[in-house]
């Protein structure tokens, strides 16, 4: 067999009834026992008891009347007197005044502390502003905000037409840093067009002719007549020499030979003393 449902509350609204634990009799003398109070006549006519709320207020006034009054504390006289305004060498305008902060009589140390640095960033975020834009911002007791404009003296006044005039030449500088050269060119493509080869150049550039001349080969030096006279006597050695490449000792002239021989021998006579003294600095030490 499965598990037995649970039997279900009935929805029914039950009747409470009123009984005593303490009351021995009829049930309906019970109930009807505090009929006299209600749905009866008031005692006096025109007449209105007045609320808990307004008895206790009126008790709370009274109460104020007898309490004692705290007096306000006298300020003393230095106090009263404004301090004097210290100015040091380079100031062109009075220092602000710097803000006092007292703790409450009932406020906690937290909420001093806290209230302390809630009010030192507000006035650090208003210097800020005031360097940023230079000028001179007035908070009213409304929260109204009063801006002033700094006069500026003549020196500063040229000092920043002369930063703005830098500023200038430096964005043309740079804007003219970030052009290529072919901002005028421009090519209109119509609507599917299809480039099927690179184009063909068929105009010669400016000044071809110039060009063409300072190639190699083509400039008209002084030396140029001897060399192809050079070439002319001794066609087995030239003909089939390329650029870069050394001619063989037998193709050389008798004399070239002994001049090459020569600076031969020198270079390594040279390279002999060389290593010589350096061997010989190295045994020294």
């Amino acid at each position: 067999m499965g598990k037995l449902a649970k039997p279900q509350r009935s929805k029914k609204h039950k009747k409470l009834k009123a009984i005593d634990p303490f009351y021995h009799g009829d049930r309906k003398q019970f109930i009807d026992r505090n009929s006299d109070k209600v749905n009866s006549r008031p005692l006096k006519e025109d007449w209105q008891d007045m609320p808990s709320t307004v008895k206790e207020i009126m008790r709370l006034k009274e109460d104020a009347k007898t309490m004692p009054r705290r007096r306000k504390r006298k300020k003393n006289k230095a106090e009263l007197t404004p301090r004097p305004v210290v100015k040091e060498r380079g100031m062109t305008r009075p220092l602000k005044p710097v803000p006092e902060f007292k703790q409450g009589l009932r406020e906690s140390e937290a909420h001093f502390m806290n209230r302390i640095e809630r009010e030192a960033g507000a006035l650090l975020n208003k210097v800020k502003l005031e360097e940023k834009f230079k000028v001179d911002l007035d908070i009213g007791a409304d929260g109204e905000v009063k801006v002033k404009k700094r006069r500026l003296s003549k020196k500063k006044k040229e000092r920043q037409k002369m930063k703005d005039v830098k500023k200038k030449e430096q964005k043309l500088q740079q804007r003219d840093k970030n052009k290529t050269g072919f901002e005028k060119l421009h090519d209109d493509v119509a609507f599917g067009e299809v480039a099927s080869e690179p184009p063909v150049i068929t105009a010669m550039p400016r000044k071809a002719s110039a060009i063409t001349k300072n190639r190699p080969g083509v400039k008209s030096l002084l030396l140029k007549s001897i060399i192809q006279e050079n070439q002319l006597h001794n066609p087995s050695v030239n003909m089939h020499r390329k650029i870069g490449e050394t001619t063989k000792r037998r193709h050389l002239s008798m004399a070239r030979q002994k001049t090459l021989d020569t600076e031969r021998e020198r270079v390594i006579e040279l390279y002999r003393t060389m290593k010589a003294k350096k061997l010989q600095a190295l045994g020294n030490i």
